[in-house]
């Protein structure tokens, strides 16, 4: 299932269809996102006492601040709220589309998106852990690769040297730099979980990744 279905049926625990959102994904200009008669993932688990972030893809509605993340149940965002853009300069179709709260995020051209991702959730937790660890924390952390375009860092591009085709060559490297900022993640939330475990409260961080064939 592709982009807007599949995030309309995570956030609100609903199939696509009953929410209307089931039959493609949203363009820029659209007046259209996630009914806000339906309360989301973070919205329940925020009544239930946890303190809940997002990172990255948004892509259920952004033509009002009332379908962005920080108005549907999180209590902070960073990402970007549309489809697909580049990883590099984090723009589409000329325009920046990096959004941290309800504020444009300009300072992070030539930043890789799947690595500031990374270094934005990890931030998250250890905040969490150093002033809010008493409470439960929920982080949705939702990358953008492997989507289109095409792009990850050279370094990766040369540890498949030996595949002729650019594309997937560049396309198998964009999934290893995904792996390793995963890897990265969860390797920098021990801290979170293991102060969540020793005092009898609840962490849950959930990674959310694209998949294409080519």
């Amino acid at each position: 299932m592709i982009c807007t279905p599949s995030r309309s049926a995570l956030m609100s625990g609903r199939y696509a269809s009953h929410v209307g959102l089931q039959h493609s994904f949203l363009n820029y200009g659209q007046d259209i996102g996630l009914p806000l008669k339906f309360k989301t993932m973070a919205n329940h688990l925020q009544e239930n006492g946890y303190s809940t972030h997002m990172v990255g893809k948004w892509h259920l509605g952004f033509s009002a601040w009332n379908q962005t993340p920080v108005f549907r149940g999180f209590e902070s965002y960073f990402g970007y709220l549309g489809g697909g853009e580049d990883y590099y300069t984090h723009k589409a179709s000329g325009y920046l589309d990096l959004t941290e709260n309800t504020s444009p995020a300009t300072n992070y051209t030539g930043n890789y998106s799947a690595e500031l991702f990374t270094n934005k959730a990890i931030d998250v937790m250890t905040k969490h852990v150093e002033g809010n660890a008493s409470k439960p924390l929920f982080l949705y952390v939702a990358f953008q690769s492997i989507h289109s375009p095409l792009q990850c860092p050279e370094e990766y591009k040369t540890n498949y040297s030996w595949i002729t085709n650019p594309n997937r060559r560049t396309m198998a490297g964009m999934a290893t730099a995904l792996d390793d900022s995963v890897r990265n993640e969860t390797e920098q939330s021990t801290p979170c979980w293991s102060l969540a475990s020793h005092i009898h409260t609840r962490a849950c961080a959930l990674t959310h990744t694209h998949t294409h064939t080519l």
